[in-house]
């Protein structure tokens, strides 16, 4: 049976190479990535609608072969049910996302704050299946001494029906505590699709991605930043570290001893991953993932808490 931890690395490396890959089709002259010319941030060319900076707007143009801007609605126009049909991820996931993220924004006049608010009213939605998922992990970490004199009592044994007693007594265990162990995987899921969504409608959104938020402009990255000198950008990688350290923490409470090695690897290298890949996403993803960590964390401290107390 595979560690839950390293499913969960698994999962989140897979998660980062399939963004590299997304479906975000950066605008490039033969190879060479076009970007605006006074914010430096990486232009999109399969983006949804049209862009409002004016030296966007000039690249853009110069552009027409590969986007003819002329040719998309206004951001503030764009809806769910206008335009032609791009596929099931398009329709269900990014046009819903984009809509409601520009609405939003549009309405009480910021793109970043419009960020926060989607990012907690996803929560909210999803907060059953999480808290789900948390109490299963609490019952995986009461139900592994049982699990370990399983694993004893098969040790070594590796004939087709001792493999078939093993599994059948491991189910019976699952069901006597009502654990799904998939029930993990799906919210891993959950979280790395919502992720992704809010990556592409964000890079493919130019009402988004060239506005500022609190000094961040959302579509530039602290590593681009870096190279402009502007280096109040790394404390974006810095909250997002942090808080991943801290949810680590959290999560170590559920964590039974045959999974502390694994564990402390996670310490090492989760924060390096989400690290890099802060340093390399635009600002508003990295105020997502801030948003929705912090809310993760608070989260899992409280039903901890509770926990602790009954």
């Amino acid at each position: 049976m595979f560690n839950n931890k390293k499913i969960k690395l698994l999962g989140f490396l897979v998660l980062c190479l399939f963004l590299l890959t997304a479906c975000v089709r950066p605008l490039k002259d033969d190879k060479k990535i076009i970007t605006n010319p006074v914010t430096k941030q990486q232009l999109t060319e399969n983006i949804v609608c049209q862009p409002e900076d004016k030296e966007s707007i000039k690249v853009y143009n110069k552009y027409k072969s590969k986007v003819d801007i002329s040719k998309l609605p206004k951001c503030s126009e764009y809806m769910i049910f206008k335009g032609k049909y791009n596929g099931l991820w398009d329709s269900f996931f990014i046009k819903p996302l984009v809509v409601l993220l520009v609405q939003i924004g549009r309405l009480i006049k910021s793109y970043g704050l419009s960020i926060i608010i989607v990012t907690l009213i996803l929560k909210l939605v999803t907060l059953p299946i999480t808290i789900s998922q948390i109490k299963q992990n609490k019952i995986m970490k009461e139900i592994q001494p049982e699990l370990a004199k399983l694993e004893e009592k098969y040790a070594g044994k590796t004939d087709q029906a001792s493999i078939m007693n093993k599994t059948r007594e491991q189910a019976a265990i699952y069901k006597k505590y009502n654990l799904n162990p998939l029930s993990t995987i799906a919210s891993g899921v959950l979280t790395a699709v919502i992720f992704i969504a809010f990556y592409e409608s964000i890079m493919r959104t130019p009402v988004i991605f060239e506005n500022v938020f609190i000094g961040f402009q959302l579509g530039t990255s602290p590593l681009t930043a870096f190279n402009s000198g502007k280096y109040i950008y790394l404390i974006l990688v810095i909250l997002n570290v942090l808080i991943t350290y801290l949810t680590l923490k959290i999560t170590q409470l559920n964590t039974n001893k045959d999974s502390m090695q694994s564990m402390n690897t996670l310490f090492i290298v989760m924060p390096v991953i989400i690290g890099f890949m802060a340093l390399v996403s635009p600002a508003a993803l990295n105020i997502y993932w801030i948003v929705q960590s912090g809310f993760a964390f608070v989260q899992s401290y409280i039903i901890n808490k509770r926990a602790e107390v009954k």
